[in-house]
């Protein structure tokens, strides 16, 4: 595993900064990206299209989730390979037993937050959400992130009623007022369902768990202890690097960022920056 994932990152960014990646046989892996192709899955699928896994000696299965709890239990039972994983399903799994673990995170706060309808004008603080409908996917972290969430607040961990919906009809109940809130991603749903509110006349706002308290890591790639053992990872994962990885902004630029193992994330240094900026290896999607 601890091979997989750092050729992983050495093909994608030798390939977007125009270098030679190493080649080497092919080798089959799969990796599910928790949900349908959005905003946190780009770099892999970008990676992929271009054939940089396979210059690398990667033959890559990038197949559809249905959430990061069904996610993170279907990794652990060795359905695949790596998986991109949100901390607290993983903390979740391994305290029921699993063998999960993070080896590289993307988004180094949790980008996810509470959507809701503006209506006239008037923004929401989480005092007004008291007993509202806030809607999530059947498998999605929110039902197990917002009551401890709401508990951090000084508040009941009923305050807010949770009701799981099948994941692709979250976003359109809340513009059409099935449900008073609905889960949002910075990365994922939030610009879409914009787009969506103000094709529909719909003006949207939402309140971020990180501007109330709540101090995590987001998602990231996830494997199974015994397959990251094979590779005698264990014990030094955290002096290991993910090396290099793809992202896409909101606009589908590709680009980079430097991972580290167990979550510890640095960003290229400006220096870095300004020499990729001039790199046309790098090119807008």
């Amino acid at each position: 595993m601890k091979r997989i994932l750092q050729l992983i990152g050495t093909a994608v960014c030798a390939c977007a900064l125009g270098l030679p990646a190493t080649a080497s046989a092919q080798e089959k892996i799969t990796y599910n990206m928790a949900w349908l192709p959005q905003g946190s899955s780009i770099g892999t699928i970008v990676a992929a299209q271009r054939g940089w896994f396979k210059e690398a000696g990667l033959d890559v299965n990038i197949v559809r989730g249905y959430g990061g709890g069904r996610t993170a239990n279907e990794l652990d039972q060795g359905q695949f390979d790596i998986g991109y994983v949100d901390p607290i399903s993983l903390v979740l799994n391994r305290n029921n037993g699993g063998k999960i673990r993070l080896v590289g995170a993307i988004n180094t706060q949790w980008p996810g937050g509470i959507c809701y309808v503006v209506k006239q004008g008037q923004k929401k603080s989480l005092d007004d959400m008291r007993g509202l409908q806030l809607g999530g996917g059947s498998a999605s972290p929110v039902h197990n992130v917002v009551p401890a969430w709401l508990e951090m607040n000084g508040k009941p961990r009923d305050f807010i009623r949770l009701v799981r919906l099948d994941p692709a009809v979250v976003d359109i109940s809340l513009i059409e007022g099935k449900v008073d809130l609905a889960e949002c991603w910075l990365a994922s749903n939030w610009p879409l369902l914009r787009k969506q509110a103000k094709a529909a006349g719909v003006a949207l706002d939402w309140i971020r768990y990180s501007d109330l308290g709540l101090n995590a890591y987001g998602s990231g790639f996830a494997a199974c202890n015994n397959l990251s053992a094979e590779d005698g990872t264990e014990g030094d994962a955290a002096s290991d690097r993910l090396s290099l990885l793809p992202m896409a902004s909101s606009n589908v630029a590709a680009t980079c960022l430097q991972f580290e193992f167990i979550g510890q994330v640095q960003s290229p240094s400006r220096s870095t920056k300004r020499s990729r900026s001039k790199s046309n290896a790098i090119s807008t999607l």
